[in-house]
């Protein structure tokens, strides 16, 4: 999307909310949107074509006098207070090491747990990018990619990870990710920050739960992007973002 569009769309719509005077929590209700996808868009512009769409009605203007705009490619991968919590305690943890452990089984038990807490940092789950006919779950320095062409449905499912079992993995240090089961999803694997932002993707039978930014909106994106690769996915969704 060009620079001016972006200028565009986020101006216009913040302008359009102030001459009604209303907040940006009175416009995401309008519209049917979280806050935080309001927010963001008068921040920098990213939207997609549905969203503007909601906007638009909300204030009263014709569905497409907003303009039309590229979907978002990229989503971030925000934290959770659950995991924000988590690392907070297992980075303490590891920084009080040398002074609760004994010094005789401190060496091995040190560099074990050092190394496990490494490990988890270099899987950690950093964003989330759909392209070239590829979901990209970006890690540190690298990724982890899958063939939009095997995707077989998709849905926003906030409680998607409640009452997970974690069968191998990290538990939320960083993310939660590794393979998990419950009775919502069933078999998967999880490259998770934010449960209640959960995406649940099916390649067949193997299934996988992302959390990006803004669930709704990367549904959109995937939807696009998946127009002519494969079947059209289930596309029903949970909650409205």
């Amino acid at each position: 999307m060009k620079i001016e569009t972006i200028i565009n769309h986020s101006s216009r719509i913040r302008l359009e909310r102030q001459k009604r005077s209303w907040t940006q929590e009175q416009l995401a209700e309008r519209a049917k949107l979280s806050t935080r996808t309001v927010q963001r868009i008068e921040s920098n512009g990213e939207s997609s074509a549905e969203t503007l769409r909601l906007i638009a009605e909300a204030f009263g203007l014709p569905a497409d006098s907003l303009g039309t705009a590229a979907p978002r490619i990229h989503f971030r991968a925000p934290w959770s207070l659950t995991v924000k919590v988590i690392t907070a305690l297992t980075a303490v943890v590891m920084l009080a090491l040398p002074f609760i452990i004994s010094r005789e089984s401190f060496h091995w038990l040190h560099w074990g747990l050092w190394g496990a807490f490494l490990l988890s940092l270099f899987f950690s789950v950093n964003g989330f990018s759909v392209r070239n006919g590829q979901l990209l779950v970006h890690r540190l320095g690298w990724a982890t990619k899958f063939e939009l062409a095997q995707l077989s449905a998709f849905n926003v499912n906030p409680n998607a990870m409640m009452g997970a079992i974690r069968l191998f993995g990290n538990g939320g240090c960083f993310c939660f990710l590794g393979r998990y089961r419950n009775e919502v999803v069933g078999d998967f694997r999880a490259y998770v920050t934010d449960p209640e932002n959960s995406v649940v993707l099916e390649f067949g039978t193997r299934k996988i739960v992302i959390s990006p930014d803004d669930p709704q909106a990367f549904v959109e994106t995937l939807r696009d992007a998946t127009k002519g690769i494969c079947k059209e996915p289930t596309t029903s969704s949970s909650t409205a973002g």
